[in-house]
């Protein structure tokens, strides 16, 4: 497979996995057949990550946060002479703040294709036809950027 299959073949897979588009619809997007994205989507078990897709960062972030308050909770219940994180605890909350910052510093392109698609679905209930307006500029920035 060619380089510039390869990223068609990622972006169609982020498209898929992040959007609610069809088979025929992401094929359009990108610029292949559709025969070839069902291909692609069965090979690499598109339908699998979708359902995986669940498990956002989004929502890995609010866990990570939840865990930091507990911990922190848990040490504001202590008698006040007593209220300083174990060594334990200070290494979770160490742990846990590094990966929150690395995970919110991290953007890749499902992040990217993702906040262009919540606008556009947003801008749909603005204008629908500005809305296909950027949704049109939008691919072509996609395609470009994986270019």
């Amino acid at each position: 497979m060619d380089q510039t299959s390869v990223k068609k073949k990622e972006l169609a897979r982020i498209i898929y996995t992040i959007g609610n588009y069809t088979f025929e619809e992401v094929a359009e997007k990108v610029g292949v057949k559709r025969q070839t994205v069902g291909r692609w989507a069965k090979a690499d078990n598109w339908k699998e990550l979708k359902a995986g897709m669940s498990i956002t960062k989004d929502n890995i972030l609010k866990n990570m946060y939840r865990h930091l308050n507990e911990i922190n909770e848990e040490i504001l219940k202590r008698d006040e002479k007593n209220r300083i994180p174990t060594t334990a605890e200070a290494d979770v909350m160490v742990k846990l703040s590094a990966a929150i910052k690395n995970m919110e510093l991290d953007i890749g392109l499902a992040d990217i294709i993702g906040v262009g698609m919540k606008f556009g679905n947003w801008m749909r209930g603005l204008d629908v036809d500005k809305a296909k307006e950027f949704m049109e500029y939008w691919d072509m920035f996609i395609n470009e950027y994986c270019r």
